[in-house]
């Protein structure tokens, strides 16, 4: 989600940012947060279709905040206007413009995590990514990033695309809640879960999977005729999505 937030005080401003970020930590890590002074600076550098949402305040030192809530309604209609005032007397124009929300100070959190969510909700459905914690480190990773997962002990190692290897105290089959049951993902041995879109092959007992060394990882004797009929029907799938031709079975969200 892109976002942008307009005029009011300069601490004010920093406090709502920092509620926007502590809510994408947990929902949209991929989240944008773009802050200008006042509406000036938004019109002169704003194009059609650039936000998703726009927080604006009614303070402002260069135009009143229903002003620009007007003109970006004339500029970028797409975009959702939350407009911030002392009171509700401006919510008639501000509905006039199609504003996303009204809100009226002082803000709650949870007021502005209830925007956010209903703005997500409108968006087309972002790639799906778990939270977890390395070296004492908030982090996430999208599901398509991660290449395969390998038990060691109490840990786990994430091989991932854009992250490298990351070792985490988590239990396999906790990872496997975090993925929320995602299709794409399989347990080819006790302590060994891949990605069925990184796999380059499946031969000699082994998968072949795409990341950099071109790892190599056992698939149990119990479980390679189940991979094979998964990986074909998940190669199925994704053909008739690159066609847009419909699917008997159940798609995975990439």
């Amino acid at each position: 989600m892109k976002i942008a937030v307009t005029g009011g005080t300069p601490e004010a401003a920093s406090a709502l940012r920092d509620v926007i970020e502590s809510w994408a930590s947990d929902n949209l890590p991929e989240t944008e947060i773009s802050m200008y002074r006042g509406g000036t600076q938004m019109l002169r550098q704003v194009t059609p279709g650039r936000y998703d949402l726009a927080f604006i305040s009614s303070i402002m030192s260069d135009m009143k905040g229903i002003e620009l809530v007007e003109r970006l309604w004339e500029k970028t209609p797409s975009t959702g206007c939350v407009f911030v005032s002392a009171d509700e007397s401006l919510m008639p124009r501000a509905l006039n413009c199609h504003a996303f929300d009204y809100l009226v100070r002082p803000l709650r959190e949870e007021q502005i995590f209830q925007v956010l969510g209903d703005m997500q909700e409108r968006l087309p459905q972002a790639a799906p990514f778990f939270c977890y914690t390395c070296d004492r480190r908030a982090c996430h990773m999208m599901f398509h990033d991660l290449i395969y997962a390998r038990s060691d002990g109490h840990y786990i190692e994430l091989h991932s695309r854009s992250e490298g290897t990351h070792r985490i105290r988590m239990s396999m089959k906790e990872l496997q809640e975090r993925l929320r049951g995602d299709e794409r993902f399989f347990l080819i041995n006790k302590g060994i879960l891949v990605n069925m879109g990184h796999i380059l092959s499946v031969y000699g007992g082994f998968c072949l999977m795409d990341d950099a060394r071109r790892s190599l990882l056992p698939i149990s004797v119990r479980r390679g005729a189940r991979l094979k009929e998964q990986l074909h029907q998940y190669i199925y799938q994704s053909l008739c999505r690159e066609r847009g031709d419909e699917s008997p079975g159940r798609t995975v969200d990439f």
